[in-house]
């Protein structure tokens, strides 16, 4: 769902911040 889209994209940004 779009929901799950935009969960799924959130997530991948904090990870990549989590990264640095």
């Amino acid at each position: 769902s779009a929901a799950d889209t935009e969960s799924y994209a959130f997530s991948a940004d904090i990870n990549q911040l989590l990264s640095l």
